[in-house]
């Protein structure tokens, strides 16, 4: 041990510290959230948090590694310098107080969306009107509390990594090919680190946390700084401005095919005629976030869950086959997904269909019911 830079000691200890605190995060967010745990095996939560312990070395790589180049550096030309060390130290709170706010803001973030924290949460900053939602979080009491978890990271984490280099005996280099073969071998360790996994085909991915049947531990593992980072990528991707599952006019014809029309101007418009007058039927729309269609008996479920709604569609035309998608109450007017739709904007498009605004027009009697 004797042999190893002290250089290479220092940033292992930094290492595990933080993986200590990130786990400490993780175990919060999984306390509070236990209740959503639903069914299964003590070995997938554990495997959870080993995809967790993942996730957070590629976090910490991609925040410690430029620093981890300049102490190897200094190191190698110069002897202990408590000035240099302090500032080191200095600069790495910096970097990972962001980080700790980050999975400090994640757990309400979590609690709200079912979702780790991503690019979404500031979509709000492009309608102009900030004021409005820094009022908004600042007056909640749970969200101010957020920052004792935030406070407590940053002083263990200085505590320690000031403790780590008062320990450490950078004082004494050894010889210079030694200590460039641990160096070169720290910076190889960091940079497959932050690969997050040695296939060569491409680095770890939101994906790579997918790992059983089980929502809350699936996005467990993951650490709310690489979804967001992640995020604000495929965000700027101009690949992804374009929704394109197909072409557009495969798309037509099969829609064509299967519903008919094409006589009109919209190449998918149909007429529908009946034979007689329509029925004046009650319509209800149930809408509920991490409700599931399996949790029904139409859907297979056996547990009688939904006694009521499934008495509605014993009696009732229901769809099966329906889905909506986007952030909490944006799609309840069903919008198309591929609109760039944010927080508090105003849009400027042409009138879209919405299904309450269809049935008041048709002067069908309906109510929405919505569960949050």
């Amino acid at each position: 041990m004797n042999k190893i830079p002290a250089h290479v000691k220092v940033t292992v200890k930094l290492y595990l510290l933080l993986l200590v605190l990130f786990f400490a995060f993780r175990l919060s967010l999984f306390l509070l959230n236990v209740d959503k745990l639903g069914e299964c095996t003590a070995w997938e939560v554990v495997q959870s948090f080993i995809m967790g312990v993942r996730f957070d070395i590629v976090t910490i790589g991609f925040v410690i590694a430029i620093p981890t180049v300049f102490l190897s550096v200094f190191y190698l030309f110069s002897k202990k310098n408590r000035v240099f060390e302090k500032c080191y130290v200095a600069v790495l709170t910096v970097l990972f107080s962001v980080t700790f706010i980050i999975c400090a803001a994640d757990i309400p973030y979590f609690n709200q969306f079912f979702d780790r924290f991503n690019i979404t949460a500031f979509e709000w900053i492009r309608s102009g009107d900030s004021s409005f939602v820094f009022k908004m979080v600042f007056e909640e009491p749970k969200y101010i509390l957020m920052i004792i978890p935030v406070a407590a990271a940053v002083i263990v984490f200085v505590f320690f990594a000031n403790k780590i280099f008062r320990d450490a005996d950078t004082g004494r280099r050894g010889a210079v090919l030694p200590y460039c073969l641990f160096t070169i071998l720290l910076w190889g360790l960091i940079f497959v680190g932050m690969r997050g996994r040695l296939n060569k085909k491409s680095p770890i991915m939101v994906g790579t946390a997918y790992f059983c049947n089980n929502a809350l531990l699936n996005q467990l593992g993951l650490n709310p700084n690489f979804t967001l980072a992640r995020s604000f990528l495929e965000s700027i991707d101009p690949d992804n401005n374009e929704v394109r599952f197909m072409s557009d006019s495969e798309a037509i014809t099969n829609v064509q095919s299967f519903l008919g029309g094409g006589h009109h101007d919209s190449p998918i418009a149909r007429d529908v005629v009946y034979d007689g007058r329509a029925n004046d039927y009650n319509v209800v729309l149930v809408i509920m976030e991490g409700m599931s269609y399996n949790k029904t008996s139409h859907g297979g479920n056996s547990r009688n869950l939904t006694p009521f709604l499934d008495s509605l569609m014993d009696k009732s035309l229901s769809f099966s086959n329906c889905y909506t998608s986007g952030w909490y109450l944006q799609h309840i007017d069903i919008f198309p997904r591929d609109i760039q739709e944010y927080a508090f904007k105003t849009y400027s498009h042409a009138s879209i269909q919405r299904v309450g605004g269809y049935l008041a027009r048709k002067r069908l009697f309906h109510r929405v019911f919505h569960h949050a």
